[in-house]
């Protein structure tokens, strides 16, 4: 519903089991274990996982959620079986289409897990609305990328409201 609202995506979801590699461990290798889930053409894999099963959060870290930026594969981790965190789910989707981390607290796309945000800040609305007819089984084309590139360097120029770090990440996954 966000991704309508905010950006004029529309998704669709499509369930298939997956079960998590008991050797996974943390969200790194949950993640790692996703890229080899195919998906479907066009589409994205959004892997859902129990958070109790993980060590990461035993040790008290923070992270809830992780995808490949500007890829097609992310993780989101469960609080209980079969129980998704709308909103994990949707910040790591959002990844996919280049959004970035940033500072303003009522975003969706704020680092920190403990906050109820329930719309996307300008920029990532920007960037979504950009990338929203992109299909996930191909490249960025040259022009998109370039379209993309300026909006991240536009944002440089804001250090108070994204963290520079994930505008860094974000180039760097353009030219990858």
């Amino acid at each position: 519903e966000v991704f309508t609202r905010e950006a004029d995506v529309a998704l669709v979801a499509r369930s298939e089991s997956w079960t998590p590699p008991a050797s996974a461990r943390d969200l790194d290798a949950l993640l790692e274990a996703a890229t080899r889930v195919e998906a479907p053409p066009g589409g994205v894999v959004l892997a859902l996982a129990p958070a109790d099963s993980l060590r990461e959060l035993s040790i008290g870290a923070r992270r809830t959620g992780l995808a490949v930026p500007l890829g097609a594969h992310a993780v989101a981790l469960c609080p209980a079986e079969g129980e998704a965190s709308v909103l994990t789910a949707a910040h790591e989707l959002a990844h996919l289409f280049g959004a970035v981390h940033v500072r303003e607290s009522a975003s969706i796309m704020n680092d920190t897990a403990e906050f109820d945000a329930r719309f996307f800040d300008p920029l990532n609305r920007r960037i979504l609305r950009e990338l929203r007819a992109r299909d996930f089984g191909r490249p960025l084309d040259a022009a998109t990328s370039a379209r993309l590139s300026a909006i991240y360097r536009a944002a440089e120029r804001f250090p108070e409201r994204v963290d520079p770090g994930a505008l860094d990440s974000a180039l760097r996954a353009l030219e990858e």
